[in-house]
Parts: structure tokens; sequence; C-alpha cells
């Protein structure tokens, strides 16, 4: 039996906009959104794997990566 990940189990289940919504709260715990969800992911694992060495990690604000209407982004 072939194993699934998570966003083929969502695709295939057809959740509407509002399940959807729902189903990242329940997958994001605690978390106040995906953004800090998926950084905490990112230094645990580093931590877990490369304990001896000394890391850092920066993550770009996500307002920095879609440019906005009415900004002058180049």
């Amino acid at each position: 039996m072939k194993k699934l990940t998570t966003l083929q189990i969502i695709k295939r289940r057809n959740l509407s906009a509002e399940d959807d919504i729902s189903f990242t709260k329940i997958l994001s715990g605690n978390f106040p959104n995906t953004y800090v969800f998926t950084k905490s992911i990112g230094e645990g694992e580093l931590n877990k794997r490369a304990k001896d060495l000394p890391f850092s990690i920066f993550r770009f604000p996500i307002s920095d990566l879609i440019p906005c209407i009415g900004t002058n982004h180049q």
C-alpha cells in the first residue's frame, strides 16, 4: 500500500475552503500560523540532526516575499 502525503490526502478529500482552514488549524496545533509552525519544524530538525554544529535560522517575513498593490517592490 502506497503511503500518502498530507497534501495528497487533502486533495483526495476535496475539502471546502472552510474545511481546509479547519484542517490547517488541526495540523498547526498551538502555533499561531503556518509560518511559525514550519519554522519550528525546521529548527527542530536542525537541532536533532546537527546538535553539535552552531547554526542560525533566518527566514524573510512573508510580507517581503509578496508584493503589495501600491508598493514599490523591485
